[in-house]
Protein backbone atom coordinates (compact mmCIF):
# COMPACT_ATOMS: atom_id res chain seq x y z
CA UNK A 1 0.00 0.00 0.00
CA UNK A 2 1.36 3.87 -0.95
CA UNK A 3 1.47 6.13 1.71
CA UNK A 4 -1.71 7.69 0.88
CA UNK A 5 -3.72 5.34 -0.45
CA UNK A 6 -6.18 5.59 2.18
CA UNK A 7 -7.66 8.27 1.02
CA UNK A 8 -6.09 8.27 -2.57
CA UNK A 9 -9.95 8.26 -4.34
CA UNK A 10 -12.28 9.52 -1.88
CA UNK A 11 -12.27 9.99 1.98
CA UNK A 12 -13.02 6.84 4.01
CA UNK A 13 -16.02 6.93 6.34
CA UNK A 14 -14.97 6.98 10.02
CA UNK A 15 -16.34 4.45 12.65
CA UNK A 16 -15.59 3.42 16.26
CA UNK A 17 -16.58 0.78 18.10
CA UNK A 18 -16.51 0.63 21.70
CA UNK A 19 -14.35 3.59 21.92
CA UNK A 20 -13.48 4.97 25.38
CA UNK A 21 -11.10 7.20 27.25
CA UNK A 22 -10.35 7.19 30.94
CA UNK A 23 -6.83 8.46 32.83
CA UNK A 24 -5.65 8.43 36.18
CA UNK A 25 -5.51 11.10 38.80
CA UNK A 26 -4.98 11.44 42.20
CA UNK A 27 -8.50 10.97 42.93
CA UNK A 28 -8.80 7.75 41.14
CA UNK A 29 -9.94 7.07 37.60
CA UNK A 30 -11.49 9.13 35.67
CA UNK A 31 -13.58 8.46 32.19
CA UNK A 32 -13.70 10.77 30.14
CA UNK A 33 -15.83 8.73 27.52
CA UNK A 34 -16.89 5.01 27.29
CA UNK A 35 -18.13 2.78 24.96
CA UNK A 36 -18.88 4.79 22.02
CA UNK A 37 -20.24 3.97 18.64
CA UNK A 38 -20.00 6.09 15.70
CA UNK A 39 -20.47 5.84 12.34
CA UNK A 40 -19.92 8.61 9.92
CA UNK A 41 -19.77 8.79 6.34
CA UNK A 42 -18.41 11.08 3.75
CA UNK A 43 -20.31 14.26 3.86
CA UNK A 44 -21.59 14.00 7.17
CA UNK A 45 -21.35 16.45 10.08
CA UNK A 46 -21.16 16.06 13.30
CA UNK A 47 -21.68 18.63 16.17
CA UNK A 48 -19.41 17.98 19.75
CA UNK A 49 -21.02 20.22 22.28
CA UNK A 50 -20.24 20.43 25.98
CA UNK A 51 -19.09 21.97 28.81
CA UNK A 52 -14.91 22.65 29.08
CA UNK A 53 -13.43 20.41 30.00
CA UNK A 54 -15.92 17.49 29.02
CA UNK A 55 -13.58 15.87 26.79
CA UNK A 56 -14.57 16.96 22.91
CA UNK A 57 -10.54 17.69 22.33
CA UNK A 58 -9.97 14.63 23.45
CA UNK A 59 -12.35 12.38 21.38
CA UNK A 60 -11.31 14.61 18.68
CA UNK A 61 -7.59 13.93 19.47
CA UNK A 62 -8.55 10.03 19.56
CA UNK A 63 -10.20 10.32 15.98
CA UNK A 64 -7.04 11.01 14.32
CA UNK A 65 -4.90 9.34 16.17
CA UNK A 66 -2.69 12.14 18.28
CA UNK A 67 -4.38 10.15 20.91
CA UNK A 68 -4.54 6.62 22.17
CA UNK A 69 -7.83 5.23 23.17
CA UNK A 70 -8.27 3.69 26.90
CA UNK A 71 -10.52 1.04 24.73
CA UNK A 72 -12.10 0.26 21.63
CA UNK A 73 -11.02 0.78 17.74
CA UNK A 74 -10.83 3.14 15.05
CA UNK A 75 -11.60 2.45 12.07
CA UNK A 76 -10.99 5.15 8.26
CA UNK A 77 -12.27 2.78 5.58
CA UNK A 78 -10.95 -0.97 6.20
CA UNK A 79 -8.51 -0.17 8.10
CA UNK A 80 -7.93 0.31 11.83
CA UNK A 81 -6.25 3.75 12.74
CA UNK A 82 -3.37 2.01 14.46
CA UNK A 83 -2.39 0.16 11.26
CA UNK A 84 -1.45 3.45 9.10
CA UNK A 85 1.30 5.39 9.94
CA UNK A 86 2.12 8.78 11.36
CA UNK A 87 2.16 10.12 7.34
CA UNK A 88 -1.25 8.68 6.73
CA UNK A 89 -2.61 9.82 9.92
CA UNK A 90 -1.83 13.57 8.95
CA UNK A 91 -3.52 13.16 5.80
CA UNK A 92 -6.80 12.46 7.86
CA UNK A 93 -6.21 15.84 9.92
Amino acid sequence: MSDGSILASSPAPLRCVGLGLSYSTHRGERSVFSELELTMEPGDFLAIAGRSGSGKTSLLRVLYGMQEPSNGTVWWGDRKLTELNEKQRQKLR
